[in-house]
């Protein structure tokens, strides 16, 4: 598996329409639930791993060229929406060495077992952002 950073994670800050992400302590752990997503059937280019690494860079980098007019915009949709504390839990857990898994799910029959090859490999604060609602797995 490729570890490839998606333009549209938690991470950024830009809702992941029809993803199932979670996060992982360790990352053997996760690895091995995005190889078990493979052999379920999800494709390789649907399934993001961001390393902890990975993911302070991207947070350093946006920080670095955000504008007050994006900074204003965040604030905002943090006090209007639900992205806001979803989106500081996965940095705050980057930033504290974990690892977040993405894998898009568009078809509703897969959310659970994507939902649920993440729980099997100790994945936790699992959710599913869909266009007009985030449901919890964990």
């Amino acid at each position: 598996m490729s570890e490839q950073l998606i333009p549209h994670s938690p991470v950024h800050g830009v809702y992941p329409t029809n993803h199932v992400t979670g996060i992982f302590d360790d990352l053997t752990d996760a690895k091995m639930a995005a190889e078990e997503l493979r052999r379920s059937g999800f494709r390789e280019n649907d399934i993001v791993l961001i390393t902890s690494p990975q993911a302070a860079e991207i947070v350093k980098q946006a920080t670095q060229h955000q504008g007050l007019f994006s900074r204003l915009r965040f604030v905002v949709a943090s006090v209007v929406s639900d992205e806001g504390p979803f989106h500081e839990t996965y940095v705050q857990a980057a930033q504290e060495g974990s690892h977040i898994l993405h894998v898009r799910t568009p078809l509703s029959t897969e959310q659970q077992l994507a939902a649920n090859v993440l729980k099997d490999y100790h994945g936790y604060h699992i959710k599913f952002f869909g266009q007009w609602a985030i449901t919890n797995y964990a």
